[in-house]
């Protein structure tokens, strides 16, 4: 359980917090810092006489608002959520699941009662679990557009039938694959090993890789500066054509040889 508890400003700088008996907002700060990490407080009346408080304020925080009771005597902090954010390392889940069951986070992070127990599916609003969907979502995109931040599993290379190209043999087509970038796109040696060598640096990973090749191609037909669309004898321009395939070639020596790579591609 975490040692460390906050108050949110929105939470006790109002007008109907402040306008509570003094004992009332002592005892509401008292709780916070003995609540357990869903917000639960085991012993509230205990709590209460140990600061020199009565029941009177117990219910004077219940009437407004700022604690949810159950049978079994414990109590909920309304606004826990609000005021705490515990990383998933550090949370420790509540003992008193059954209590938990009967609470609902609304989407401002304030706890509502329930008649009706709610399965974990429904409960599962909670800081922690929005903190991993998160996460799991924005690789799933990721994954779908068919790069990934991280390496994984390359799926191209398991297909039947595949070559392995590049400097590090690690772009995977098939011969009539390949057989189509050398005869569509005259930059298709290019194009593998700028895929090969940035795949290696940067850790990607990617689908189909002869999708990716055809993309790139296709990106350069439409772009009037690519190397072989460019007319040598107009004016240079400043712009540089996509694939530098001295410096690819370069890089991946650089690479090789654990030495500082001479720009990024």
């Amino acid at each position: 359980m975490a040692n460390r508890r906050m108050f949110a400003s929105s939470v006790v700088n109002t007008d109907r917090f402040l306008s509570m008996d003094s004992n009332s907002r002592c005892l509401y700060f008292h709780l916070g810092v003995i609540a357990d990490d869903d917000g639960f407080v085991a012993s509230p009346l205990m709590s209460c006489r140990m600061i020199g408080c009565d029941k009177a304020h117990l219910k004077e925080l219940e009437e407004n608002g700022y604690l949810i009771f159950f049978e079994s005597g414990v109590c909920a902090i309304t606004h826990w959520k609000q005021n705490n954010y515990l990383q998933k390392d550090r949370y420790t889940e509540t003992v008193y699941k059954e209590e938990k069951s009967h609470l609902i986070l609304s989407e401002n992070n304030i706890y509502f009662y329930s008649e009706t127990p709610l399965s974990d599916s429904v409960y599962s609003l909670d800081t922690q679990v929005r903190e991993g969907k998160d996460r799991e979502d924005q690789v799933r995109k990721e994954r779908e557009e068919g790069k990934s931040e991280t390496p994984s599993e390359d799926t191209t290379s398991s297909r039947e039938n595949t070559l392995p190209l590049g400097t590090y043999n690690n772009v995977f087509l098939t011969e009539e694959e390949l057989n189509i970038l050398k005869q569509d796109y005259p930059l298709w040696e290019a194009m593998i090993e700028n895929l090969s060598v940035k795949m290696q640096i940067h850790g990607y990973s990617y689908r189909d890789h002869f999708a990716v090749l055809k993309k790139w191609a296709e990106e350069d037909k439409n772009n009037p500066l690519a190397p072989h669309q460019k007319d040598n004898s107009s004016p240079k321009s400043d712009s540089k054509p996509r694939y530098d395939f001295e410096k690819i070639r370069k890089n991946a020596f650089l690479l090789q040889s654990n030495q500082p790579l001479d720009t990024v591609i």
